[in-house]
């Protein structure tokens, strides 16, 4: 089964975004969510594909936000900006983490990282899928771990 164009799309955004934040860490950088959707969007999206991924967009990095992975203030004005998105300790945690397998031991940004140089934009979506469901798994896989690391002794 092929990956629906939404979830394609918002995997491969937040691919970058991920990319993005770790290189800047720990210093919060302001987005453009159209300039991101530029590096990402497959060529071959159709124009109502493109148009609603800023609306897309704006609720994947409210999803982030709120599943911990990120924090960020919404821009004022109402327009593309999110001001000072920087990676939590959980976001930095889940893309350090090494796969489990006895196989090449890669954290998941490395993987992020050498996508990203070759394009975000022009990855295979099963190569997108892949590594997003890996980010996702390794927060829920850690989420007890972190709560716990956070709360202390």
């Amino acid at each position: 089964m092929s990956v629906p164009p939404n979830i394609d799309l918002f995997n491969r955004f937040t691919l970058d975004i991920f990319q993005r934040l770790y290189l800047s860490f720990p210093v919060a950088i302001d987005l453009d969510v159209r300039t991101v959707l530029g590096s990402v969007t497959p060529p071959d999206a159709t124009f109502d594909e493109s148009f609603d991924a800023v609306f897309m967009a704006s609720e994947a990095m409210r999803f982030l936000a709120s599943e911990g992975f990120l924090t960020h203030q919404e821009d004022p004005t109402g327009g593309h900006q999110c001001l000072q998105v920087r990676l939590t300790m959980k976001g930095l945690a889940v893309l350090g983490r090494m796969p489990a397998s006895l196989e090449r031991k890669e954290s998941l940004i490395s993987k992020i990282l050498a996508v990203g140089g070759k394009g975000i934009k022009d990855a295979a979506s099963e190569q997108v899928q892949e590594l997003a469901s890996q980010a996702f798994t390794f927060m829920l896989a850690s989420a007890p771990t972190i709560a716990g690391a956070l709360a202390g002794p």
